[in-house]
């Protein structure tokens, strides 16, 4: 087992993807490789297309804000979970980028990191409505991740 401790449920969640992982095709080594080479490059890449994305979310946010608090006292409101939704984005944001430098260098502390935020965006999708959106882009996701899982030490 790695040398890193997991907490229990998270630990638990992680080995019973792996035994999923393991009753489904296996990518090819290269296609492993080349995925474990680019992902770092490629989160870098979608994360600084995001800022510019994120800031202007939160500077329309800051915009309308005032106004939408009068039609929040008149009954009509977005609802928490469009909140909880950005803030799990979020997160998932951070952690993705927090993993960028070990992914690099081929960490399974990195490699973790990115299954928690697909985990928590899987969360954000799921909170957001968008069911299919889940069940799709967190199978792909967690099929990929445990596929090149062995890349990483």
């Amino acid at each position: 087992m790695e040398n890193e401790k997991k907490s229990a449920g998270l630990g638990q969640l992680e080995s019973f993807f792996e035994d999923v992982n393991k009753k489904l095709p296996v990518l090819p080594k290269n296609a492993k490789d080349v995925i474990s080479q680019y992902m770092p490059w490629i989160i870098l890449i979608v994360s600084i297309l995001m800022i510019p994305a994120i800031l202007a979310i939160f500077s329309i946010g800051a915009i309308f804000g005032p106004l939408s608090y009068g039609a929040y006292y008149a009954g009509m409101t977005r609802g928490s979970l469009y909140y909880v939704t950005w803030i799990l984005s979020l997160i998932s944001f951070g952690l993705e980028i927090i993993a960028i430098k070990g992914l690099m260098d081929r960490k399974i502390s990195a490699w973790r990191l990115v299954y928690y935020a697909t985990l928590i965006s899987g969360l954000s999708e799921l909170f957001g409505g968008s069911i299919g959106s889940f069940i799709i882009s967190t199978a792909i996701g967690l099929y990929i991740l445990f596929q090149i899982k062995s890349n990483y030490k």
